[in-house]
């Protein structure tokens, strides 16, 4: 199997990497991972064509999407709605899909600081399968709701084909027309529904990529703080003298400024790869919630309608917390580092040695009372406060418009 780092040996956070990557690599995007990936080369290069080919199918949807708006007058206040909100969402959020593949090799670079370099010198193990845990818990949490939204909407179509006899229409399109209830036309709007899932699971490959590596980011600084605990039991074993101790523990505080100087490398390639995604998903956020309360206002308000929206809405407000909550995550575990550093045992360092100590210490100290913070673009920080901020300011505009 070739790789693109060399040998590293196998920990928790390189094979939950590695599934992952093996995943969102079948559901269509590149391979992420710093290794080839357990699959045949006949296979994988058949089905990197094949994914191309869907890739053009996909670029092709969106287009017919935007046609909609001249070639489909008689909508209802519902379809009206819908073909608003998915034809300036769906570009947005199929960007995500562009930016991750344009950022292969940033990424590779990255996972394999977080997973393999950083963990060299020092990982807790309970720390690393929280982290594990978490990033699991949230990307199944993501998708659930994610693919609850999208059987709504299946749902709605559903039932205002069997009850009304009308088309069952959930992505608005070019062609057909809505009022069209030949059999041509019935298969393409089922095509096109089955499009629309492929074209979601790649963004969703996205959202998986995203989540897991400011989950991993988060839980590197909580690991850094751990390893800095670690170092003031240097000064417990009785079986070294004063010098030994001093010269062990000056070592690992050095082990610990570099380990901590990658980790900021780590945080500001994240933000690099996914600052892009940030800002569109906050854009989503905001004009998705505004049509959608605009929605319900309307139109008429039947189950399906009612589940199709409501369901959108709640996924969307969970997937942009996952993005945020783990972005503040990364601000709020790197704000204890300063505190976990002073607390390492520096003050039982002797003669020469604490005077070199305390000259690093507080070098390491200025450095990690800088606040941490991901920002959208360099401008828009991704936090707890602005998630709240930004779902208020939806509801502000709405309540403007309407």
């Amino acid at each position: 199997m070739g790789t693109f780092y060399g040998a590293y040996q196998p920990n928790p956070s390189t094979r939950y990497f590695a599934k992952m990557c093996h995943i969102i690599f079948i559901w269509g995007m590149p391979n992420f991972w710093i290794e080839d990936l357990s699959l045949s080369r006949v296979f994988t290069t058949v089905y990197s064509y094949f994914s191309r080919s869907v890739s053009v199918v996909l670029y092709s949807f969106v287009i017919l999407e935007w046609a909609a708006f001249f070639t489909q007058p008689s909508l209802s206040e519902k379809q009206s709605s819908d073909r608003l909100l998915f034809t300036f969402s769906h570009p947005l959020l199929f960007s995500y899909t562009i930016v991750m593949t344009h950022n292969q090799e940033k990424i590779r670079d990255l996972l394999f600081r977080l997973t393999v370099s950083l963990k060299n010198d020092y990982n807790d193990d309970e720390i690393e399968n929280h982290m594990i845990k978490k990033a699991k818990l949230y990307c199944i949490g993501c998708l659930g709701m994610c693919s609850m939204a999208m059987i709504m909407y299946g749902f709605d179509g559903a039932m205002q084909y069997m009850k009304t006899g009308a088309s069952f229409t959930t992505v608005i399109t070019a062609w057909p027309d809505v009022n069209d209830l030949r059999p041509i036309p019935h298969m393409f709007r089922i095509a096109t529904f089955i499009v629309w899932w492929i074209f979601m699971i790649r963004v969703f490959s996205a959202f998986l990529l995203v989540i897991s590596l400011n989950v991993c980011l988060s839980h590197q600084y909580i690991n850094l703080c751990s390893y800095f605990s670690t170092l003031n039991a240097i000064f417990e074993d009785f079986k070294l003298t004063q010098n030994e101790m001093d010269d062990k523990y000056e070592e690992g505080f050095k082990i610990g400024i570099k380990q901590h100087a990658e980790t900021i490398w780590c945080t500001r390639r994240n933000q690099e790869v996914c600052s892009a995604i940030f800002v569109g998903q906050i854009l989503v956020n905001v004009q998705v919630l505004v049509l959608l309360l605009s929605q319900m206002v309307d139109s008429e308000k039947t189950l399906g309608t009612l589940l199709s929206a409501a369901t959108t809405a709640v996924s969307l407000l969970v997937s942009t917390g996952f993005f945020m909550w783990n972005a503040g995550d990364v601000t709020v575990e790197a704000s204890k580092l300063a505190t976990a550093i002073y607390c390492s045992g520096w003050e039982n360092c002797s003669r020469r040695c604490a005077v070199r100590v305390r000259k690093l210490l507080v070098l390491a100290m200025m450095q990690a009372q800088k606040p941490v913070i991901i920002r959208g673009l360099g401008v828009i920080e991704i936090s707890y406060q602005s998630y709240l901020s930004i779902v208020k300011s939806s509801y502000s505009v709405f309540s403007v418009l309407y």
